[in-house]
Formats: structure tokens, sequence, C-alpha cells
């Protein structure tokens, strides 16, 4: 079993950092990461963006590509894709992970501090279906939609705003993708968003 946890290529700092306290909590040899480390190589992608990132520019790299909406192009693979969505794509098709979960921390609302998101389960390949319905159920129980903070957001491909985060892709190759935004008042804030969010996947994808 395998999951990459992927700083989002719309990214920001907070977002790997939050990635990077997952690698220290890791490999710490309690019974709980021995456990999801005997079952489930973790990849851990902190910084996908990085031109980007150190100009401040959370969506766009330095040559005013939007990296994130280039998957289409990757998977081509014709030298049209920005760098660094044609290494991410490149990363995916040789790991061949179970789950692509993607980290933000780049929006805000009044009212919600946390989005937990995944594909739409009568959108994706019929052979993907069931494993997805089952991590939908865990994510489900561990993020009640009830709580005030917390809001669900489901991807369909089929409508053509959907289409631009390369969940087509994704699903193409056998991979399901869960994501997480969260809105961090502080790093530590955010480092236990991820922590605790790649935790219930992990356990969901232990269990199926």
């Amino acid at each position: 079993l395998k999951i990459i946890i992927q700083a989002t290529p719309q990214s920001c700092e907070p977002v790997s950092w939050g990635i990077l306290h997952l690698a220290h909590w890791l490999t710490i040899p309690t019974h709980v990461t021995r456990e999801l480390l005997d079952r489930i190589q973790f990849c851990l992608m902190p910084l996908t963006n990085p031109d980007g990132v150190a100009l401040g520019m959370s969506v766009t790299n330095s040559l005013g590509q939007v990296p994130k909406f280039e998957y289409h192009l990757a998977e081509k693979g014709e030298g049209e894709a920005a760098m660094e969505t044609q290494a991410i794509w490149n990363y995916f098709v040789e790991k061949k992970p179970d789950i692509v979960s993607e980290i933000h921390a780049h929006y805000r609302w009044d009212t919600m501090w946390r989005t937990i998101g995944w594909d739409d389960s009568e959108a994706i390949p019929e052979n993907l279906r069931e494993k997805n319905e089952h991590l939908i159920t865990a994510v489900k129980a561990a993020y009640p939609d009830s709580h005030p903070e917390t809001d669900y957001s489901v991807i369909d491909y089929r409508k053509p705003s959907h289409d631009v985060y390369g969940t087509r892709e994704m699903n193409g190759i056998d991979i399901l993708g869960f994501w997480l935004q969260a809105i961090p008042e502080t790093i530590e804030s955010h480092n236990a968003d991820v922590r605790e969010f790649i935790q219930t996947i992990a356990w969901a994808l232990m269990n199926e």
C-alpha cells in the first residue's frame, strides 16, 4: 500500500511544514507508527512549486504557469506542461500509489476552517468505486459535516469546471484523490491537522 502526501502546487510555506511534521512523527518508534510503516509506504512531497513559493506566488510558478492545472498536459508527456507538473506526474506514474493526498493551506472563509475532499464515486472508474466509498465512509466518520468548521468538497470531473485538477488523469492510472484544505492559525495547528488527516486515511486504507 502506498500514499503520496503532496503539497499542492498552489502552495504556501505552512503546507510544507505540515508534511515535514508528518515525516518527523513517522520516525517516532511507537506502536502506531510502526504498524503504519509496516503496512504503508508514505511518499512525502513537501514542496512542489519551489520557485512560486519563494516568490510569494501561491498559484503560479516563476514563469507565470499554473502547475496545478496542467496534469492533462503532463499525461501526454510532450513537453508542454510546467516542469513542476511533469515531475509530479512522472513520480505518480513511477510510484503507482493507492492514494494521492494533497494538502492545501491557501483560502480563507469566515465560517469554514477545514475542507475535506475526494473524488465523486459515480464519476470514477468502476474498479475504484468500492475502495473510494470505504475511504469516504471512514473520513466522514472522523470529520462529521455537522461540525461548523468542516465542509466536504467532492470533485466530479464530468463537470468542465472540475476537470482541471488532474483527478481524471490520476483515476486513469488507478489513483484515488483525498485532500485537506485547512486554514491554519499557527504552524502547530496545521501540523496537527495534517497528521490527523493522513492518519485517518492510512488506517482506512489498511482496513479496506
